[in-house]
C-alpha cells in the first residue's frame, strides 16, 4: 500500500511521522506534493525519506490512499486538478475541516466515465423524444445503442475513430450529421 499527501504541511508531516514510527508504512511508500519545496515541513519529510514532488497528479498516480491535507478553500481547486486521475482503487481522505465526504464525492464523480455516458444517453433519448418516441422507449433504445457500440468496440479491438470512419461514407449523411454536431456550441439531442 502507498500513501500520498496533497499538501506537505504540519498535518501531512505528523501523519507521515506517525505511520513510519508505528511501523504501519515505510517512508519510501509515502509521497507528498507541495508547490513550495523550501518549507520546514518539506525538509522534515525529506529527512524521513518521504518522496516529494511539486506535482499533485504525480502524488495521485503513486498513491493507493490519498490524503487531501490542504486548507478547506483549496480542496475544490485540487479536485479540479486531479479529479480525472483519481480511480476507483483510490481511497480519498479529506483532512480539511468542514469539507464533507459527499462534497468530495460529488466533485470527483464529474470526472468519472459513467456520468458522461449517462449524459450521452440522455442526449440520445432527447433526440428520440424530439422525433416522436415516448421518453421511456427513447431511453431504452439509447441504452441499447450504447451497449451495442460498447460491445462492438470491445469485440473489434479497433480504435473508436476507426469504427466511426467505417460507418461514414464520404459525402454521406452520417459524416454531415457528425460535422454539424461538432460545430454546435451547446450540447443537445444526439
Amino acid at each position: 500500500m502507498s500513501v500520498g499527501f496533497i499538501g506537505a504541511g504540519q498535518l501531512a508531516c505528523a501523519l507521515a511521522r506517525g505511520f513510519t514510527a508505528a511501523g504501519v508504512l515505510s517512508a519510501h511508500k509515502i509521497i507528498a506534493s507541495s508547490p513550495e519545496m523550501d518549507l520546514p515541513t518539506v525538509s522534515a519529510l525529506r529527512k524521513m525519506g518521504v518522496n516529494l514532488t511539486r506535482s499533485n497528479k504525480e502524488t495521485v498516480r503513486h498513491s493507493d490512499v490519498l490524503f487531501l491535507a490542504v486548507k478547506p478553500h483549496i480542496i475544490p481547486f485540487i479536485l479540479d486538478e486531479v479529479g480525472a486521475d483519481v480511480q476507483a482503487r483510490h481511497i480519498v481522505v479529506s483532512c480539511a475541516a468542514g469539507v464533507t465526504i459527499s462534497s468530495v464525492e460529488k466533485k470527483l464523480m464529474a470526472f468519472q466515465p459513467a456520468p458522461k455516458a449517462f449524459m450521452a444517453l440522455d442526449a440520445l433519448a432527447d433526440g428520440g423524444v424530439k422525433m416522436g418516441l415516448p421518453r421511456r422507449l427513447a431511453v431504452r433504445l439509447g441504452a441499447q445503442a450504447l451497449l451495442g457500440a460498447a460491445k462492438m468496440l470491445l469485440d473489434s479491438e479497433q480504435h473508436p475513430g476507426q469504427l466511426k470512419d467505417n460507418v461514414c461514407s464520404p459525402g454521406g449523411a452520417t459524416i454531415h450529421a457528425l460535422a454539424a454536431r461538432r460545430t454546435k456550441a451547446a450540447p443537445g439531442p444526439l
